[in-house]
């Protein structure tokens, strides 16, 4: 029988090692993000590495442990883990992340089982990011899967080419002339700086009508909708290019026909 006195013995050692825990994930936390500022230029192989290292790192931090010689251990299999993954691609590269996500999951509830709440929740975090990025490796695997034909410009997703030629046909359809892409003719080329590579655009659809030139480009957004930074910079760049001349006009990638049609209503193309 436990006697009060080895009760609250007890609850004062639970309480000290709840402390040490918090104090160890908000250092290993930190410790975190200034590895992930760093990782930006370092190699595929070392980037790896040293993000699995330091995951497996935090991870024991989260759970209390002081001992130098596992936190080492710790750090060194998710290096030598996250080093070799770099190297896996395809089908064996998606198979492992979905049970990496899993047993990420299962070992979240094994924490909690065991009273290590915060690293439960670091876990549960953990898991969430790379459940993401395997959904958005399986979507971008399935859709290189997809056979693909070149008709004209340059090669897009099956989807896009589609939108392509939905707008292509439907300024067509109004009387405008296909000048450059929409999967009939080659996308119009704008060079960069001097004609150099380095700064240059390519437009998905550029068509003419009583002497003016417009051109339209689809673009991936946002989930609220706006494109993305990369397609804005890129549709200033191609204003910039063609000064005198009405902007570019930009549609969501996955628009329906009714979109499709709403935009260029709006922007005056069609009636």
């Amino acid at each position: 029988m436990a006697t009060p006195q080895d009760l609250e013995e007890g609850m004062a050692g639970s309480a000290e090692i709840d402390k040490v825990s918090a104090e160890n994930s908000s250092y290993a936390i930190k410790v975190l993000k200034k590895l992930l500022n760093k990782l930006k230029t370092a190699p595929k192989g070392i980037k790896f590495g040293l993000l699995g290292g330091t995951i497996n790192l935090v991870d024991q931090l989260t759970a209390g442990v002081n001992d130098p010689v596992e936190l080492a251990k710790a750090f060194a299999i998710g290096f030598l883990s996250g080093f070799g993954f770099s190297f896996l691609t395809g089908k064996l590269a998606l198979t492992l992340s979905g049970l990496g996500v899993i047993g990420g999951y299962a070992g979240a509830v094994r924490s909690f089982c065991e009273g290590h709440f915060c690293q439960g929740l670091y876990r549960i975090g953990v898991s969430s990011f790379f459940c993401y990025q395997f959904y958005k490796g399986l979507s971008l695997y399935a859709e290189k899967a997809v056979p693909q034909t070149k008709i004209g410009g340059r090669l897009g997703n099956q989807s896009t080419r589609t939108l392509n030629k939905q707008v292509a046909d439907t300024l067509i359809n109004n009387g405008y002339k296909i000048t450059g892409g929409g999967t009939y003719l080659p996308e119009e080329y704008l060079p960069g700086p001097n004609g150099a590579r380095k700064g240059s655009n390519y437009v998905d659809i550029t068509a003419q009508k009583g002497g003016v030139t417009y051109r339209i480009n689809t673009v991936d957004t946002y989930a609220n909708g706006t494109p993305t930074t990369r397609e804005i910079n890129a549709a200033n760049s191609i204003n910039m290019k063609t000064p005198g001349e009405p902007n570019i006009i930009l549609i969501p990638k996955g628009a329906s026909e009714t979109e499709l049609i709403n935009i260029l209503r709006a922007k005056g193309l069609i009636p």
